[in-house]
């Protein structure tokens, strides 16, 4: 799984660090996150740093034509290249991608919301006991190292006991 950097913004909604090089590659993503998000949850497109997606290669080096996409470093630079002649549509090609970048289990509004909810605090991409164990362990601890501050408020309590509630289903 690729690390992907990410900042938090107010009122549910995540940063996806991504920098499309290209206005085709950029609508692609933008409509991805679009998908991605929901009555909860909004993924909006931060271009400040991430990983280049980029339409074509930056090196010397051909597409296989039976590769949609491929991560490189260049000059110590993530990207991700898009082969333009690839086995599968642009569109899924980005899809694809995004899905990888962001560690997501599906490309569904649900697997978004259960990657950036925080309360899956072992990420282990389920909020189960386990995840609730730490939270209860992490109880009235307070600062920026409390593991289970889901709202971001620097301390765990009955506030962040009650975000977990919301997002924890039983089996």
């Amino acid at each position: 799984m690729a690390f992907v950097l990410l900042s938090l913004s107010p009122a549910g909604a995540v940063g996806i660090k991504l920098q499309p090089k290209t206005p085709q590659i950029e609508q692609l993503v933008l409509d991805t996150l679009k998908r991605l998000s929901s009555s909860v949850l909004t993924l909006t497109l931060d271009k400040t740093s991430g990983t280049l997606f980029v339409l074509g290669t930056a090196s010397s080096v051909a597409f296989n034509p039976e590769v949609s996409a491929r991560t490189v470093t260049v000059n110590g630079v993530r990207q991700t290249e898009f082969n333009p002649q690839g086995p599968v549509p642009l569109k899924d090609a980005v899809d694809a991608e995004i899905q990888k970048e962001l560690g997501l289990s599906a490309l569904t509004p649900e697997a978004a919301q259960l990657r950036y909810s925080g309360a899956d605090l072992n990420n282990d991409g389920k909020i189960d006991t386990a995840d609730l164990g730490i939270l209860m362990g992490s109880f009235g601890q307070a600062g920026a190292n409390a593991r289970g501050d889901l709202n971001n408020d620097g301390r765990v309590d009955d506030l962040d006991v009650r975000l977990f509630s919301a997002q924890y289903k039983l089996p």
